[in-house]
């Protein structure tokens, strides 16, 4: 896509993921940088798709990393929510 850095609420719950996009883009494999970020685009869409701080949160968790829960007025996601973004995060880590 022609950019030398990004910003990105998956890098949290998905560092790998996002540092496999970098470096491919670093060393100048424009297909494998792509290729990457289509496995990494699935979660950035959900964050991006609402409640971007309680699933940004919620991952992190899943990563192995709790921060804790949401603090008002934000609520926490449902048991819906939480499941429909535990299947796309363990979806994008394969």
């Amino acid at each position: 896509w022609g950019v030398s850095a990004w910003i990105c609420g998956a890098a949290n719950p998905a560092p790998a993921e996002n540092v496999a996009v970098l470096n491919a883009a670093v060393a100048g494999d424009p297909a494998a940088s792509r290729a990457a970020m289509e496995t990494l685009m699935p979660l950035v869409v959900s964050l991006e798709g609402g409640k971007y701080i309680q699933k940004a949160k919620y991952g992190m968790e899943l990563a192995g990393v709790p921060c804790g829960p949401t603090r008002a007025p934000l609520l926490d996601l449902s048991a819906t929510e939480k499941a429909e973004f535990k299947a796309v995060f363990e979806g994008m880590k394969g």
